[in-house]
């Protein structure tokens, strides 16, 4: 059984504050104008540190690489739209790849009885600090009707 604490130690991942879990950025792709076209980080969810519930205004694509299946959520408010997808091994019958459109809210947590899960991150153009966007009272209220949004917050 692999350590957590082993892959965050050998891939410099660091605790990522507000939205939770372990990151390290590892690519950013630039233009001849220095212009950020993408940007990709490795991120760890645990049974205690998860990506909470929280929007990017650009598209995130997610990538499984290891570790145990996980449950996203996301949430278009303007459609009023819910979703939950599965993200695991592909030979587990999993879906291994998930698109979060941008301005969706979104959250992804390990399905019961997981541990870790290592997945990479690549944003669309390149994620900025003021592509995220935290939750309010509204946002817990509307989710209320879809699931136990509790379970998705800090």
């Amino acid at each position: 059984m692999v350590d957590y604490n082993q892959i965050i130690k050998k891939l410099n991942l660091q605790p990522l504050s507000v939205e939770g879990g372990y990151f390290n950025k590892i690519i950013t792709l630039k233009d001849n104008d220095n212009i950020q076209l993408g940007s990709c980080i490795y991120y760890l969810i645990t049974e205690t540190s998860f990506s909470s519930l929280h929007k990017v205004l650009k598209d995130e694509i997610w990538y499984f690489l290891e570790g145990d299946p996980l449950i996203q959520i996301q949430f278009c408010e303007e459609s009023n739209c819910y979703n939950e997808i599965e993200v695991g091994k592909v030979s587990d019958d999993f879906k291994a790849i998930s698109l979060v459109k941008k301005d969706v809210w979104q959250a992804t947590k390990l399905k019961d009885g997981g541990s870790w899960a290592l997945v990479a991150t690549t944003v669309i153009p390149g994620f900025g600090e003021n592509d995220f966007k935290t939750y309010d009272d509204l946002i817990l209220e509307k989710l209320t009707n879809f699931c136990d949004v509790k379970k998705f917050i800090y």
